[in-house]
């Protein structure tokens, strides 16, 4: 029994430590959200932050604005990936053509790039004085 847990049992102690300090965090800003924070002399128990949060018009506004970003995205998003899979399919079943391996790499270059390199090259276009501003700038 042992051989058969050993990975798991050897695990154990990384996992415990990734596990309280997730959940301890989340634990503790639930606590802070209710108004319980000693350290500031907070120690009761209160819905006061929920209440101005549920009654403010921004609220209300931002999330609508939230939810409208992550529809219109993921709709755009799987369109956008449902046709690039139809047409590399396609373009693989008629796998005669050399320009086959170019589309393919093509779409593998994603894959090749850490998602945080990726944005931060996409903070670096799109800031103030990022590249786009300044070719904008120039057009104008």
């Amino acid at each position: 029994m042992w051989q058969k847990n050993k990975p798991y049992l050897l695990l154990l102690p990384a996992i415990s430590v990734i596990v309280l300090l997730f959940f301890g965090g989340l634990f503790d800003g639930l606590l802070k959200s209710f108004g319980y924070f000693p350290a500031i002399g907070e120690t009761r128990f209160t819905l006061t932050a929920y209440t101005a949060l549920l009654r403010s018009s921004e609220f209300w506004e931002s999330l609508e604005l939230t939810l409208r970003v992550a529809t219109l995205s993921s709709l755009l998003a799987a369109i956008l990936g449902a046709g690039i899979a139809i047409s590399l399919f396609m373009l693989n079943k008629s796998a005669n053509s050399g320009g086959t391996q170019i589309w393919h790499r093509l779409f593998q270059l994603p894959l090749t790039i850490p998602h945080l390199v990726g944005g931060y090259i996409i903070v670096l276009l799109f800031m103030q004085s990022g590249f786009i501003s300044r070719f904008l700038r120039i057009l104008a």
